[in-house]
């Protein structure tokens, strides 16, 4: 059906990118089309189609995911991080003739995106246009937008004021000379508002575009989401609502420079704001503002780290309790959110939970489904779970062993350890980017010839996507691994290691970013672990660990067992007792 959209558009080719008009990463059902039409349900990939063939471009987390879920489906798979790989151009400058017309639907790239495609597509010879949508007739039963309802994220929680935080952008906007900010991250603007939704699944944000100027503010979303109270309180503080289709109108009809992030805005909205005044291309400067929490979200985590902490002693505890009874990955997928459900302010998870046993385990974001394995006394077992509180989002990874580990598991375990006791301990001055810190946490791994496809840290919001930036930690530089730490931001640290068809091993705390100290050469920072949970000491070899890595790691289960005791019951305070003892 998609082929004769294109056809009647008298396009030869197609581009379906993984992201919706505010190029998020993760979207609603809505906005699904390139895993609609492919199958593929990573949260990263671009598929292409022509009038005879496609293929799909994804990174190494997803390489075998997407073999399983491309089998038998015509889609050519390219891993897009190995060497000689094609890109999209490439290919498509080589199956089509010349002069033939590429198009993508341009709601879902940003101008950068658009004009380096565009010189890509006429160096092959071909054409971009972004005229027409074919998705939009051949996919007939595509989900409606989300009518989920916004709420209020109340100050006990938010720990500022939307009015404070208003004010601060517009001080940053009569510095940049800008009459007008468009802010298009949804994440940004639940921030900015201190509202929260659930449009997208596992992220509590609303669709919707904030357009920010001296005078006041409008919210470009679905009125019917906002009920009289919200409204009004809104109101206080010179935020009004209009419908979302009233947007381009809106941007057109405006007079004066408006800024916009040029990573969030899509070429659609770029193209309406043109004959405003001049367009300002600039980060915007909430992303760093909130992924700086402020004292009480710090505050409040650290308490919903106990919490969470909490349901995850009682998941493994059931684990045990029921392993000889029978249980499957999917059951223990689903167990923790039990568990955390039993603690104040649950919202939900904060992604799928990736839940794998023996071979699964190496599928990164592998998630299990009909056919998960069953949990057995001879095997190591990977899950990666998060939740989403109103005073919190944690984002947590453990890998255990059931029955007796190998000496390899063993090594590998603990390499995969020295790396996250390493970056865990490191001290680094003001300035120091993502890209530089990665290379600790892989040392370990580097030096037996061994490494890891995937990130080692992202940035974490609160109460807000389980993914945010700025920050990131990952081998390369490039303008996200750039972007240096700055006191106050909570990052991942999750080294991990997978061999295809065996095990997977990851570790994955959450950490703060700190001021350790103030030296003549400037401010050094390091960082606070916050997650709170034992390591299995099964699968240690002390032997590797120099002292100062026993003494972190005893260290640190010293402050699980005194931070998660108090919660607990008779049995479940001697089951962590064990866990945590020293070595």
């Amino acid at each position: 059906m998609l082929r004769a959209c294109m056809a009647d558009s008298g396009l030869s080719a197609f581009i379906l990118p993984s992201t919706d008009p505010h190029q998020s990463e993760y979207i609603a059902e809505h906005w699904q089309s390139r895993a609609y039409f492919s199958g593929f349900s990573g949260s990263a990939g671009t598929l292409v189609v022509t009038d005879s063939s496609a293929g799909l471009w994804t990174d190494s987390r997803y390489y075998l995911q997407a073999e399983q879920e491309l089998e038998g489906s015509g889609i050519h798979l390219f891993r897009s991080q190995e060497a000689e790989v094609e890109t999209t151009s490439q290919w498509l400058g080589r199956v089509l003739p010349k002069g033939s017309h590429v198009g993508i639907d341009g709601w879902l790239i940003t101008q950068k995106e658009k004009s380096a495609k565009e010189k890509e597509l006429e160096k092959q010879g071909l054409t971009l246009r972004l005229d027409v949508n074919p998705v939009e007739k051949a996919w007939t039963d595509r989900p409606a937008l989300p009518k989920s309802p916004v709420v209020e994220h109340p100050l006990e929680f938010a720990g500022k004021a939307r009015a404070i935080k208003l004010s601060e952008i517009r001080a940053k906007m009569h510095q940049m000379d800008a009459k007008h900010h468009l802010i298009c991250a949804l994440d940004d603007q639940a921030w900015v508002l201190n509202l929260r939704g659930s449009d997208v699944e596992f992220n509590p944000v609303f669709y919707a575009y904030l357009m920010v100027s001296h005078e006041g503010c409008t919210l470009f979303s679905d009125p019917e989401k906002f009920g009289p109270a919200l409204r009004e309180s809104l109101a206080t503080d010179g935020v009004k609502i209009e419908p979302i289709n009233k947007l381009l109108d809106h941007c057109r009809a405006l007079d004066g420079n408006v800024w916009v992030d040029p990573a969030a805005t899509s070429f659609a909205v770029h193209e309406a704001l043109k004959d405003s005044g001049d367009v300002l291309h600039h980060p915007g400067v909430v992303g760093l503002a909130k992924a700086l929490k402020n004292p009480v979200e710090v505050a409040l985590l650290r308490k919903t780290m106990v919490k969470d902490g909490v349901a995850l002693v009682k998941l493994f505890r059931w684990i045990e309790d029921n392993m000889a009874i029978g249980i499957t990955e999917n059951d223990v997928a689903e167990q923790i959110q039990v568990f955390r459900g039993q603690q104040a302010e649950y919202m939900g998870e904060s992604f799928a939970a990736i839940a794998g046993f023996r071979g699964n385990g190496a599928i990164v974001h592998y998630r299990p489904g009909e056919d998960a394995l069953m949990l057995e006394e001879n095997g190591i077992f990977l899950l990666d779970c998060g939740g989403q509180y109103r005073d919190g989002t944690t984002d947590i990874t453990r890998t255990v062993t059931f029955g007796m580990p190998t000496d390899e598991q063993k090594e590998n375990f603990t390499l995969v350890l020295k790396g996250h006791i390493a970056l865990a301990t490191a001290k680094f001055p003001e300035g120091t980017g993502g890209y530089q810190l990665d290379v600790l946490a892989r040392q370990p791994l580097w030096s037996r010839g061994l490494n890891y496809g995937h990130g080692t840290g992202h940035g974490v919001g609160f109460f807000l996507n389980v993914h945010e930036g700025p920050q990131s930690i990952r081998h390369g530089h490039n303008e996200r691994s750039a972007n240096p730490m700055v006191a106050g931001m909570v990052t991942s640290n999750e080294p991990g290691y997978y061999k295809t068809g065996q095990y997977g091993i990851r570790i994955e705390n959450l950490m703060l970013c700190t001021i350790e100290d103030q030296t003549s050469y400037g401010t050094f920072l390091g960082f606070e672990t916050l997650t709170l949970f034992p390591i299995d000491l099964e699968l240690v070899s002390s032997e590797l660990l120099t002292e100062a890595e026993r003494s972190w790691l005893n260290s640190y289960h010293r402050k699980v067992l005194e931070a998660l005791s108090p919660m607990l019951n008779a049995e479940e305070g001697k089951w962590l007792a064990y866990r945590c003892r020293p070595i």
